[in-house]
């Protein structure tokens, strides 16, 4: 309640209005002065003494409030002596203003020094506001999770409504001014007549203050499915509940971006897990994306090298978290080696890359590995065809969580069933497995350890295959090959401050490798190498960002090379090191917002040649219009000769080779037609030069063979073109499109497959054997109703270069006793080409949401054109090369079920 005389301002104004504005007699009524007579007033009366007067019940729960006017005079000993209502609001009102005001005291009026009595007006308030109370206690408490994958649902509105007519009518204040209080209280909020509350980080939410009755609780939450819940407030109870909210479209790794992430490489592409997961004719194996972009050549079958730009497999590297990976994908290509659950995310760069990566003329290919999740312990299992994987992670402590996964592959024996009646079959084998740990020292320290794994063996078994010793090998019809590696990663992120910051990463590998090709050739290879590169930031202002650091690679490899030649087993063990010491420095300059520079520098120097080579680059964006970005880039590149270790091997191959070197040019658009809509457009030209070539030549200083020669030029040139609808709520998918030419050039005839009775022209730029001059991909995924999705991928790519078989050689040397066959006669080497590939992926899939997991159900086929067309991978041929036979693609159909918790 409020009352106009609480303070001696209020009295003072009402006093002056109120003998302003009264009659003389009204004053002081009992006087027989007149008012020409009366003494002037020296002091008004003072209110001493304040009674509060009791709100009644029935006006409260009416919601009456105002103010009663009263008419008071008090005489003088300051008492009031008597009053009258002059406006009044209820009975009941009226009458507890009267008892309150009866009891005020006051300090008496003084008029020629002596007290007197007067007549005043006097407004008592009466305010709900003031007087309305409700609980502060939390007495209704939840928790909202994710149906199915029990994820908590956080920063979240919680709606509340009050729909119990009869307990409402109960409470001792109107319902409005009721509901009003209690969104008063901390941490709640009244809208549209509703109460509402946020969830935390944990999904928790509490409401305080609730009245006895009825309540229904609604979730006006963005992407999940609309629910209700009806609940029951008994008066003095805590009531706790649990609340699961079915999400509208269900992806492991469905996140939401706000704005665009920056770019900096000019020819990257990032694909989020989001994305990837589920692309047509991938088996669910988000890494074999990178085959679905531009640039990257349509893969042979079974073939596990990814050729980018038109160069070769060997020529580009792939990274893990920023250390060397050894190989990306295991034999045949199935899958890769590091499952797609771990991914955060995958970032190809053609070319034109930066100083960061060093050791390769190609592209690059980064995977990044996510952090283990903290919230609860989660899980996955999932059974196809191919393989079984299963991970489990979470929360050892608030600092220390866990990830570990594996996957083992049966598909050994199903291929070997499939192919039992075909002249070649092929049969991989394959396991990969991770450990990782993320630990947070501090808010600005972050520690990860990854230990992972893979293993590998391919069986390639033929008829075909003839002329091999079982001394060099186990047998003269089999290709055995044992591939596998081990691999641990520390990396740690300190930030300095606001503007200073380092990132390192350190890894100790180890890869074991043995070949037995036909009975020819016997490889045991064993490899141990320390990764070791650090980044050192700082941002001097808004428009200068420098930064740089070490790049190290220690190895060392020991391996024994076996091989069978026309003067019998040739080979000794080797021991060799290949270690490389780098550094590399970039600053990122902007001399406006638009435009972006990235000059960057590094230096290597090569154990394995003795040779050392510094590399510049330059990166540079400007955003003319918003999205509209023109781009470019140029930079020179090196890395060991190709084949690793057999180009300079000293027996087989020539220690004396130098580093190939290359030089990328790149530029390109892009232009957002959309939020969603994107495309990017880039021309490219890539030259190599110092490319090993195999022959066999004699130095002529010392006399011995000389198995390769660094006298082979390379150029690759063309144009990419990617347009991209990013992940809407219902659709995503690309159209890419390659462009593209790649050759070679060296001063004498290939070895392989030439016939030298026909003049060779030195300065000719001969195909490459993975030239593909089209390459056009439509990669297109719906989300449907029922948690059902549907995808295909379409691919058109120009057959890759053949060289034509003639028939036999028709001389003395037509039968070859070396090899127990006949000699070809061969024509110019990849002067045809095989039929182009057409191919079309499909794949459908479902889940089931169940409270505490979802299981789901995919169906993923490869290859669903085979059946009306058969693309030529190689062509088979008879012994004397009459006969050809077509080794085509394979329908390959992978079915599988998921289930998460």
């Amino acid at each position: 309640m409020n009352h106009c005389l609480k303070s001696f301002a209020l009295l003072l104004a009402v006093v002056l209005f109120g003998i302003s504005t009264l009659p003389a007699q009204e004053i002081e009524p009992d006087s027989a002065l007149s008012a020409q007579e009366l003494p002037p007033l020296e002091r008004l009366p003072v209110l001493n003494a304040f009674v509060e007067a009791k709100y009644p019940e029935d006006a409260m729960r009416q919601g009456l409030q105002g103010t009663v006017l009263l008419e008071l005079v008090i005489n003088e000993q300051g008492k009031v002596d008597s009053l009258n209502v002059v406006h009044g609001l209820s009975r009941s009102l009226d009458s507890a203003a009267t008892q309150a005001v009866r009891q005020f005291q006051f300090t008496p009026a003084m008029a020629a020094g002596k007290p007197v009595a007067v007549a005043i007006q006097y407004e008592y308030r009466f305010t709900l506001a003031e007087v309305a109370q409700v609980p502060t206690q939390v007495n209704f408490r939840g928790t909202l999770r994710e149906n199915g994958t029990r994820n908590p649902i956080a920063e979240s509105i919680v709606a509340l409504s009050f729909i119990d007519t009869a307990a409402l009518q109960k409470l001792p204040i109107p319902f409005s001014l009721y509901l009003k209080k209690l969104g008063e209280l901390d941490g709640q909020f009244v809208e549209d007549g509703k109460l509402l509350t946020m969830t935390d980080s944990a999904g928790h939410f509490a409401f305080k203050g609730l009245p006895a009755g009825k309540i229904v609780l609604s979730f006006p939450i963005s992407g999940y499915e609309a629910s209700t819940s009806e609940e029951a407030i008994e008066s003095g109870t805590l009531v706790e509940m649990q609340y699961s909210l079915r999400r509208e479209s269900y992806d492991e790794y469905e996140l939401v971006v706000v704005g665009k992430m920056e770019k900096k490489e000019v020819g990257k592409q990032t694909l989020q897990m989001q994305e990837v997961r589920r692309i047509p004719g991938c088996g669910g194996d988000a890494i074999k994306v990178v085959r679905a972009l531009p640039g990257v050549a349509r893969p042979g079958l079974f073939d596990q090298n990814v050729v980018i730009r038109g160069a070769s497999g060997d020529d580009s590297g792939y990274k893990l978290d920023g250390i060397r990976l050894p190989y990306l994908f295991h034999f045949g290509g199935l899958k890769s080696v590091y499952q797609s659950e771990l991914l955060s995310s995958l970032d190809m760069m053609p070319g034109g890359f930066g100083a960061r990566y060093g050791d390769m003329v190609g592209g690059v290919i980064e995977i990044k590995g996510r952090k283990a999740q903290t919230d609860r312990w989660h899980g996955s299992l999932d059974v196809n065809l191919l393989d079984a994987s299963v991970l489990v992670e979470g929360p050892v402590n608030e600092k220390l969580a866990l990830q570990v996964a594996g996957r083992y592959s049966y598909i050994g024996p199903v291929i070997e069933a499939l192919t039992k009646d075909l002249p070649t079959s092929v049969v991989p084998y394959y396991w990969d497995g991770l450990v990782r740990a993320d630990y947070k020292l501090s808010p600005k320290d972050k520690v990860f350890m990854t230990f992972q794994a893979a293993q590998d063996r391919l069986e390639v078994i033929t008829n075909a295959a003839q002329g091999g010793s079982e001394e060099t090998g186990d047998a003269t019809n089999k290709a055995l090959m044992d591939l596998g590696y081990q691999l641990g990663i520390v990396g740690y992120d300190h930030e300095f401050g606001s503007r200073l910051d380092n990132t390192l990463r350190m890894g100790l590998g180890r890869v074991l490798e043995k070949e037995d090709m036909f009975g020819y050739a016997d490889v045991a290879l064993n490899t141990v190498w320390l990764d070791v590169r650090d980044e050192l930031r700082y941002k001097l202002n808004d428009h200068v960002l420098v930064g740089g650091g070490p790049d190290l690679e220690i190895m060392g490899v020991n391996y024994d090379l076996n091989i069978m030649s026309s003067t019998g087993i040739r080979g000794k063990p080797v021991k060799a090191d290949f270690s490389r010491y780098g550094a590399y420095l970039f600053s990122e300059i902007r001399p406006v917002n638009s435009w972006l520079l990235i000059p960057s520098i590094r230096y290597d120097s090569y154990e394995m040649p003795k040779q050392s080579l510094p590399s510049y680059r330059m990166n540079t964006r400007w955003e003319y219009l918003p999205g509209k970005t023109l781009k470019a880039a140029a930079g020179t590149y090196n890395q060991t000769p190709q084949p690793w270790a057999q180009a300079t091997d000293p027996e087989w191959g020539n220690p004396d080779l130098p580093l190939t070197t290359a030089i990328h040019y790149v530029v390109g658009h892009e232009l957002d037609l959309t939020d969603l809509i994107s495309l990017d457009v880039q021309g490219y030209y890539n030259q190599q030069k110092n490319i090993p070539r195999a022959t066999d030549s004699i130095n002529p200083v010392t006399g011995q063979a000389m198995n390769y020669l660094p006298d082979m030029e390379g150029r690759m040139y063309g144009m990419e073109v990617l347009l991209r609808h990013n992940l809407g709520k219902r659709f995503f998918g690309w159209i890419a499109y390659t462009l593209s030419r790649s050759e070679r050039r060296a001063p004498t005839a290939y070895l392989a497959g030439y016939d030298f009775d026909k003049p060779w022209n030195p300065k000719k730029w001969n195909l490459f054997e993975q030239d593909q001059t089209h390459n056009l991909q439509v990669v297109a995924s719906w989300k449907l109703p029922r948690e059902w999705e549907l995808g295909a991928r379409f691919q058109y790519t120009t057959g890759n270069p053949e060289t034509p078989h003639l028939g036999i050689t028709e001389n003395q040397y037509s039968y070859g006793s070396e090899f127990g066959q006949y000699m070809e006669l061969k024509g110019a080497p990849l002067s045809e080409r095989m039929d182009p590939n057409i191919r079309l992926d499909i794949r459908v899939d479902k889940r089931f949401v169940f409270e505490q997991w979802i299981l789901g159900a995919y169906l993923d086929v490869q290859n669903a054109t085979y059946p009306f067309y058969n693309t030529p991978e190689f062509y088979q041929y008879n012994y004397d090369y009459s006969q050809r036979q077509v080794v085509g693609g394979l329908l390959l159909p992978t079915l599988g079920v998921t289930a998460t918790f």
